[in-house]
């Protein structure tokens, strides 16, 4: 096999890459580090180029996102939504009021209650998020 030679600077982008290397992968020689360093490449560019690979790594990415917020909301509103429906059906009942759907007719009480909980459930994702990312930084650090 045919053996090259390149001449790398003290001052060069790639000698200071080198050497940051050398020291942290404990390497021995440069060319034990550019041998890791294209293998890494190689390994990489494989799996950057496998599209099933990047579905996944995104779609793992959305779900731990989003997952907490899930699961933290999903038993209170359940929970809420049953007791709600619960108490309207008997005042139905009660008032001998007919059925009238959202369509047609909004009150100003259900535009009010809109707007609340959609402000709620952007403050629990901003929650969440922020409580994700400090796990985040905790363990990066």
């Amino acid at each position: 096999m045919k053996e090259y030679r390149f001449n790398v600077k003290k001052e060069d982008l790639l000698y200071q890459y080198l050497e940051s290397y050398k020291q942290d992968e404990n390497c021995k020689t440069y060319m034990s580090c550019m041998n890791k360093i294209l293998l890494e490449h190689q390994e990489m560019k494989e799996k950057l180029s496998n599209k099933n690979y990047l579905i996944e790594k995104i779609k793992q990415d959305l779900k731990d996102e989003y997952d907490v917020i899930w699961r933290a909301r999903s038993y209170g509103i359940d929970r809420n939504i049953q007791i709600l429906l619960e108490a309207m059906n008997s005042l139905l009942i009660a008032q001998n009021i007919p059925p009238t759907t959202t369509d047609k007719e909004k009150s100003v009480a259900l535009l009010a209650g809109q707007t609340v909980v959609s402000d709620r459930l952007t403050h629990l994702r901003v929650q969440a998020m922020s409580k994700k990312n400090k796990r985040r930084n905790k363990i990066n650090e």
